[in-house]
Parts: C-alpha cells; sequence; structure tokens
C-alpha cells in the first residue's frame, strides 16, 4: 500500500514538475488521435509533434506523450504612427487674395494659416505681404502639388481661321490643312450641313 501511495505521488510530482518546465503528460486514451489531443489542450498538432517526434506516424492507446501548456498568441506592440511632417512655405500676396482664397490654393484651413502666422494676417492681407503656408507632407509633395494646380490654369489652345472661297468644300478644306473632315465638322458645328462664301471656320492649330 505504501508503495501504491509512493508510486501515486512521484506520478503527481512528475506531473507538476512538467507543467512548471511548460508541459504536461497525456495518457492517450482509445480512438484518440494528436489532433483531438492538440484540441483538448488548446494547442496545435506541431506544438504536440514537437514534443513527441514520433507521433507523427500516429499514437498509441494508453501510451504517454508530452502536452505543451496551452499555446499563447504571440503579441506584437503597437507601432508608433509617425507624426506627419509638416513644411512652411511663404507666399506672396497678389491683388484679390484673401485667406479664403490661399486655403483653397494650398489646400490647408483657413486657422492653420492664422496660426502660421500670427497676429500679421488679424487686419486682412496686403498685396505683397509674405504669408506662411504651412503645407501638410514633404517639400517635393507641396511643389508636385502647386505644379499639378498650375497645369489646370495652362492656357487654353488658340484656333486659327479659315475664310471659305467659291467652290470650296468642308472635304477639300480638311485636307488643305492636314486634318480630318470629322475634326473640321466637330470644330465647326455650324457647318456641318451647309457651308457658305465667307464663311469662317476654326482650324485646329
Amino acid at each position: 500500500m505504501k508503495y501504491r501511495l509512493l508510486l501515486v505521488f512521484l506520478v503527481m510530482l512528475m506531473s507538476v514538475s512538467a507543467m512548471a518546465q511548460g508541459y504536461r503528460k497525456h495518457k492517450v486514451a482509445k480512438g484518440e488521435t494528436v489532433a483531438d489531443i492538440a484540441k483538448k489542450y488548446k494547442v496545435t498538432p506541431y506544438d504536440i509533434y514537437r514534443l513527441n517526434p514520433d507521433s507523427k506516424n500516429g499514437v498509441k492507446e494508453n501510451s504517454i506523450i508530452l502536452v505543451p501548456n496551452e499555446s499563447k498568441p504571440a503579441t506584437t506592440a503597437p507601432v508608433a504612427e509617425k507624426p506627419t511632417k509638416v513644411v512652411n512655405t511663404e507666399h506672396v500676396v497678389a491683388a484679390k487674395e484673401s485667406l479664403y482664397s490661399l486655403s483653397k490654393k494650398y489646400g490647408v484651413t483657413v486657422d492653420e494659416i492664422k496660426k502660421a502666422n500670427g497676429t500679421s494676417v488679424d487686419n486682412g492681407l496686403q498685396i505683397g505681404q509674405k504669408v506662411i503656408i504651412p503645407i501638410k507632407g514633404s517639400a517635393v509633395a507641396a511643389e508636385v502639388k502647386e505644379a499639378a494646380k498650375a497645369e489646370k490654369k495652362a492656357t487654353p489652345p488658340s484656333y486659327f481661321f479659315h475664310t471659305v472661297a467659291a467652290g470650296e468644300t468642308k472635304y477639300s478644306i480638311a485636307k488643305q490643312y492636314g486634318m480630318s473632315l470629322q475634326l473640321l465638322e466637330a470644330l465647326n458645328p455650324e457647318a456641318k450641313d451647309t457651308l457658305a462664301i465667307g464663311q469662317k471656320l476654326k482650324l485646329d492649330p
């Protein structure tokens, strides 16, 4: 009886020791698989294979295998967001410009412009006054932004005109200037049906 109690005590001691080391012992029940055991202890089959390489070929009833303690998902430290870099640019006020128009031009708010300039803009803007514009992002991004706005304001294409002479047709005029008949008609919708002598036709430069 004493030996039996000693044996039970040793088994319990080994189990406690195993748990302290990060794993526990499990006696395989009838019909049990590695997947079943992994699910029971909330670990992955890979965790069991790592401690019991032979279990890859299956586990036998009543055999003892080591099972790691419950897997804990790896925690990752939160990544701190980098603050947006603010680049100040200087704008010389032109006629009819206001804080509102500058805010639209540079894509910032009126309050942001006021904060960057302090009391110098409290009484409005003066022609020739230098105003600090806080543009978010890099200096290169600011230049690209300004270039895109300048492109939108590009001068529209200029056209020249041809005065229709006697005997001329839309086809002959289009051929003379090396353009298609469709383009000529698109530029001059009023001349799509009729063509009169002395009529001025708009031509693509």
